[in-house]
């Protein structure tokens, strides 16, 4: 293929992912004019797989640098636009038919978009979280990836002053991701990619991230611990910032007195997020253990009311549905539970759909609005 005569490339990693790169790929089968596939190394019928679903294949040895890998990919890329995916991601199909839409007539060529990719939830976990993602981007010449892992366009986009928007739609990924050999076996992987790339440029925040949350996934908080330390000490940007304290918050769960410590964080990381709704959340949560349960109702109503979430950083999807049943809990511990049923009724007004906010109101009884008996 000569210049770029499609209109949007789907370009995709892989190495012994069949089963997951199969469904990619039937996701945006009816969407792609082109479909790109590079394999680092793989032993399975990724390439069969592959070439089904009339995609281009090519392979590269897998040398320890994902940015290197999405670079060759993206040199076979002929389409005005390249979309992202990583085997086992999908989109609705009516995702991906707007997303079609939008690159045909909407979109600008001196702009990369954002999608929100959402994982499933854990077997352990209260909801899934998602991020936004730099995934759609114009196919030019001087556009290319950094980094050996956590790889980002962002760098070059900044350099060609090009702008970054978000939008609406979401990839979702498989839940396999959350299989426990899988998870450990990609945290000792980045943990390699980071020890190399830290070594042709040192402790960049980025990469102590990166390290201290794949520590943490092997189980080893107090490592885990330092690491997010030395990242805030290292002057981070904003995101990098705040999935420090995420971070720093996770690990130090369990340690003796660990939430007077967490309170601290919550306190420090609250000066510079005074609205950040996961902060205002987590901070509610410890002071009600400590038994300010005033305190805790003030800080999970400006979550619910008012909470902000940063899109780049990994976040619960429905964190004001959680915010608002914490504070009706924290209320009802009290003996405010008139209270606790009008957050729950107001909350609902927003969110009539929402199982979990219907279900923790009914556990409360008592009379309910109007509009909320007739939704039921």
């Amino acid at each position: 293929m000569s210049s770029k005569m499609s209109c949007l490339t789907v370009a995709v990693l892989v190495r012994d992912a069949a089963g997951p790169l199969a469904e990619t790929l039937k996701s945006i089968r009816g969407v792609a004019d082109e479909i790109v596939v590079l394999d680092t190394g793989s032993n399975d019928a990724s390439r069969a797989v592959a070439e089904e679903f009339d995609a281009v294949v090519h392979t590269r040895p897998w040398d320890h640098d994902f940015a290197a890998a999405r670079n060759e990919c993206w040199s076979h890329c002929h389409g005005q636009w390249v979309l992202w995916l990583d085997a086992g991601e999908t989109l609705s199909p009516e995702d991906a038919a707007a997303l079609k839409q939008f690159v045909a007539r909407e979109s600008n060529l001196t702009t990369a978009y954002m999608l929100l990719v959402a994982a499933a939830p854990g077997p352990k976990d209260l909801s899934g979280e998602q991020v936004g993602r730099i995934r759609l981007a114009p196919n030019h010449p001087d556009l290319h990836f950094t980094g050996r892992v956590r790889e980002s366009l962002a760098p070059a986009l900044a350099e060609l002053g090009f702008t970054i928007e978000g939008l609406p739609y979401r990839i979702r990924r498989n839940a396999v991701e959350n299989d426990e050999p899988r998870r450990r076996q990609r945290a000792e992987r980045n943990i390699q990619l980071a020890i190399y790339e830290m070594n042709e440029t040192g402790p960049q925040p980025r990469l102590l991230n990166c390290l201290a949350d794949a520590y943490q996934t092997l189980g080893e908080q107090r490592k885990a611990e330092e690491l997010y330390r030395n990242a805030l000490n290292a002057q981070p940007q904003l995101a990098e910032r705040l999935e420090a304290y995420y971070g720093l918050l996770v690990a130090l769960e369990g340690r003796e007195n660990s939430r007077a410590m967490q309170i601290g964080v919550c306190l420090e990381a609250l000066d510079e997020f005074p609205l950040d709704a996961h902060l205002l959340c987590a901070m509610g949560g410890y002071l009600q253990a400590h038994g300010h349960a005033d305190l805790a109702i003030r800080s999970l109503e400006t979550a619910w009311r008012y909470g902000q979430i940063h899109p780049e950083v990994w976040h619960l999807g429905d964190i004001r549905e959680i915010a608002a049943i914490s504070l009706s809990r924290c209320q009802e511990t009290i003996g405010k539970t008139d209270d606790a049923r009008r957050t729950l009724d107001e909350a609902l007004a927003e969110q009539p759909n929402s199982v979990r906010l219907r279900r923790r109101r009914e556990e409360l009884g008592g009379p309910a609005p109007e509009s909320l008996r007739q939704a039921s």
